[in-house]
């Protein structure tokens, strides 16, 4: 293995430290032993319970290094925090060799909380070192030591000796993996039509099966349509975004490569939506003009198709080029090389933080969708943790059935294996259960990206012979559904990558593995077993919990408050709501994180009222008030009673408003009686509404959530209460 490059950030601690590594290895060890004044300066510690990779034992032994052995497990916390103390006095560094991320890649999730709470409540400061394994290429993985050719020591600033210091380290690390994957090259130079070009000139012979009659197109093909299309669509539009109208297969392909050419942003158009639906889609987007086939068209008669006039025909653009032009153009590909392919192309490299793809997921209220923009850098950023988590090569097959204006399933189903050179098995629905059966069972499909329902369907028509090749199954976007990942492992051996996240971003935050195979304890991911659970964090993504009243102050462990998640990949163009500088982003959600990491998402901020100073969660307040009332509520039953709060004028108290199913009508005595009720199951009078309005029914969302809008809107008028300024 090749010596990697190293690279310090941070700065390096002038005077004696406490210092946590994230990970270590003999280059770590070596250079560390340089930058921190010699091997007099440094005294190493090991915890009995997770040793280093015996190499590095073997080197410290051999060159007569200084450290110590601890074990906490039978001696405590204490003893250790003393004994570094005095170390400290000395003059010397003590640095923690943590042996769990040893073992496996630079994962700052790895490292037990055990090995980093000792400190929590003494009187040691900590300095947080993060260790950041990084690969040449894209395909040589980001965080991976068996592709390693650079190695970045990021020191980060000291922790104050205080409460939850291992959570802070983490906190440290993470934030540490987000600059280092947002410096990234394929990040930083982030142009999402640059990579799939070289790639794809890289790998010209690789093909593109259409599952419908199993014909076949290279690489190579679909470039050459794509660059000729892309001329066309200059002419066609002056405008920044295409609608683009197909479902999965070359044609969509092609369309989408050729806006991304032309310098135009593709909108990937759900044609299944309502005609409100594609109305708001249009306007949301400032799209007039869309591309599309002739017979997808009379396919899909149901859909509220555009003029006629407003729809650019795939295929009549593709046979207007002729065959002459068309091989003219593959010649051109197979012989010439990449800046005179970008010169002809006029193919300009765009803003990192300019749009690459915009998407819409489920809306509330007025809206039926919202529009998200994806930019290039924030699509890198995706691909690269998607290659982090899933593990492919090139040889792999890859199945690709989902709608291309799902973000969340276009990027590891379609460009991951564009940029890795892997052949791809396109089908227009995810719900033949039985041709994608013998699809992946012709085709040796290794990864297909499924949703729960859909993963169903095709266990149902499948053998075990079906899907012999089936490695990974990605199921985007939810919980954990254990019905499909015991079948999956158990009954077909397939590991399950089951990705957790929001449906803003196209990156995943977590992805819980099940497999058949053994795992050692160092990398098996934590299965979710909480609904709402997200887990861990992957690397290039960081978190922090804030308080509700005090966005800058960050909550205890296991603490409710608003969730911030920052990082390259959550990055977004200016304009977009809820997005703020620095690549954070804060979703309308309500969560909290343990000691080791673990991120648990509990519902949208909305549900949560502070109540002089009190915290309360309004659906722990409804179930204490259907107690209250002595209701039950049955599964499969609709909404009996909802809590809603008014936010109090000039940072008030919130004031919490009851609406009932149960209560006909309401006398002045109920909310008092309901209040004294409250307070004999033992919470504070603040859990009580201060008003009880009876309906019909309680106004949701298709998704089953609250319209607080229009609930806001119906107190307002039932209680005379003026509507807010804007």
């Amino acid at each position: 293995m090749n010596t990697p490059t190293i690279e310090i950030a941070g700065n390096v601690p002038a005077r004696p430290s406490f210092i946590l590594p994230s990970g270590v290895n003999l280059a770590v060890v070596k250079e560390l032993e340089r930058i921190l004044g010699g091997k007099e300066r440094v005294v190493w510690m090991v915890e009995n319970a997770l040793p280093p990779a015996p190499e590095l034992m073997q080197y410290l032994q051999q060159n007569h290094c200084a450290g110590f052995f601890t074990a906490m497990a039978q001696s405590g916390s204490e003893p250790v925090v003393q004994r570094i103390g005095q170390i400290l006095q000395t003059g010397c560094h003590v640095v923690f060799l943590c042996g769990s991320a040893a073992d496996a890649a630079t994962d700052h999730e790895e490292i037990p909380a055990s090995a980093l709470s000792f400190a929590d409540g003494s009187s040691l400061a900590v300095v947080p070192l993060a260790v950041q394994m990084v690969g040449s290429a894209i395909a040589d993985g980001l965080f991976s030591p068996q592709a390693c050719s650079h190695l970045r020591l990021h020191f980060m600033p000291e922790q104050a000796a205080g409460a939850a210091m291992g959570l802070r380290v983490k906190n440290a690390w993470q934030q540490a993996s987000a600059e280092a994957l947002a410096h990234f090259p394929a990040v930083e130079q982030a142009s999402l039509p640059h990579a799939l070009l070289k790639s794809m000139l890289r790998h010209q012979e690789a093909v593109m099966i259409d599952g419908v009659d199993d014909s076949q197109i290279t690489y190579r093909r679909v470039l050459a349509c794509a660059m000729l299309l892309s001329r066309r669509l200059r002419r066609y539009t002056s405008g920044k975004r295409l609608g683009v109208i197909l479902p999965p297969g070359k044609r969509a392909v092609i369309a989408n490569l050729a806006c991304l050419f032309a310098g135009i942003v593709p909108v990937n158009v759900d044609y299944t939506a309502t005609e409100q639906e594609f109305a708001h889609v249009c306007a949301a987007a400032h799209i007039d003009r869309f591309i599309s086939s002739e017979r997808f068209l009379h396919k899909q008669e149901k859909f509220c198709w555009p003029n006629r006039r407003d729809i650019i025909f795939i295929d009549k653009e593709l046979h207007a080029f002729g065959r002459f032009r068309l091989r003219l153009c593959e010649w051109m590909l197979k012989t010439c090389g990449k800046s005179f392919i970008v010169s002809r192309l006029k193919l300009k490299r765009p803003e990192p933080m300019a749009e690459a793809l915009f998407a819409f997921i489920p809306g509330s209220g007025k809206e039926p969708a919202r529009a998200m923009a994806h930019s290039h850098r924030a699509v890198m950023a995706a691909v690269l943790q998607w290659q982090q988590a899933l593990h492919l090569k090139k040889e792999n097959a890859a199945l690709f059935s989902q709608p291309l204006y799902r973000a969340d399933a276009v990027v590891p189903g379609l460009i991951l294996p564009l940029l890795l050179g892997q052949k791809i098995v396109m089908y227009p629905t995810p719900v033949a259960g039985v041709r994608l059966c013998d699809l992946i069972k012709n085709y040796r499909v290794a990864h297909a990206v499924f949703c729960a329902d859909e993963a169903r369907g095709v266990f149902q028509s499948a053998s075990r012979e079906h899907l012999a090749a089936l490695q990974y199954l990605v199921l985007p976007g939810v919980p954990s559904v254990p019905d499909v990942v015991q079948e999956a492992v158990h009954r077909f051996g397939i590991t399950v990558k089951e990705y957790h996240g929001v449906p803003e971003f196209a990156a995943p935050l977590s992805i819980n593995t099940y497999s058949a195979a053994p795992q050692t304890p160092a990398v098996a991911a934590k299965p979710a077993e909480v609904t709402r659970v997200i887990g861990r964090l992957l690397p290039g993504i960081a978190v922090r919990v804030s308080d509700f009243a005090a966005p800058t102050r960050t909550v205890a462990p296991n603490a409710v408050g608003v969730v911030h998640l920052s990082g390259p990949a959550m990055a977004s163009p200016a304009g977009q709501a809820g997005y703020a500088a620095g690549d954070c982003y804060t979703p309308a959600a309500a969560g909290c994180v343990d000691i080791e990491g673990n991120l648990t998402l509990l519902g949208p901020t909305e549900r949560y009222s502070r109540v002089n100073g009190e915290l309360i969660s309004h659906a722990e307040a409804e179930s204490v008030v259907l107690e209250a009332l002595e209701a039950k509520m049955l599964p499969g039953m609709e909404r009996r009673v909802a809590i809603v709060a008014l936010p109090g004028q000039g940072g008030g108290a919130d004031t919490l408003v009851l609406l009932s199913t149960i209560h006909r009508q309401v006398f002045s005595h109920d909310v008092s009686t309901l209040q004294h009720k409250i307070q004999r199951l033992h919470y504070s009078a603040n859990w009580a509404p201060r008003h009880i309005i009876p309906v019909q029914s309680i106004p949701t969302l298709p998704d089953g959530t609250l319209n607080y809008d229009y609930c806001r809107r119906g107190i307002r008028r039932f209680l005379g209460m003026p509507e807010p300024s804007a």
